[in-house]
């Protein structure tokens, strides 16, 4: 069962963060412009929130049936992971401050898009070599 959960896990982590980071590379703006038009709202931006709660779900389950049997390299991942979500989430924790930021440094936001773009491709890469690794059986 194990196995079988990291499989889908890792497949599904892996098609989203190729997709989306190639997307924020390619095209920084549209994550930005949607950053920039939540900034005007109170509230931190609900699909952010929605896509937080989901990873933290599912890299939390990982998380735990990669304790027994121990399967080394999938908690360093799950760790790692959710070390990136709580990062994330801690940004939408201090909204207040941060949507004063998004809307005066639109240019910066940019950047921090294209980046946060090969960040999601890393994470991406290194999803598929694990399940590469599942897959062959080398474990």
């Amino acid at each position: 069962m194990q196995y079988g959960w990291f499989l889908i896990y890792y497949f599904v982590l892996m098609v989203f963060c190729i997709w989306y980071g190639t997307g924020f590379i390619r095209q920084p703006g549209i994550p930005a412009a949607y950053l920039i038009t939540s900034a005007a709202s109170s509230s931190p931006p609900r699909l952010l929130l929605k896509i937080l709660r989901y990873a933290l779900m599912f890299t939390f389950i990982s998380a735990v049936l990669s304790i027994y049997p121990l399967a080394l390299s999938e908690l360093l991942f799950s760790v790692v992971m959710l070390g990136l979500i709580f990062a994330a989430g801690r940004l939408l924790l201090m909204w207040d401050s941060v949507r004063g930021a998004l809307q005066q440094k639109e240019q910066s936001l940019r950047r921090m898009m294209v980046k946060t773009g090969w960040l999601l491709s890393g994470v991406g890469m290194v999803s598929l070599i694990l399940w590469f690794r599942i897959i062959s059986g080398t474990n």
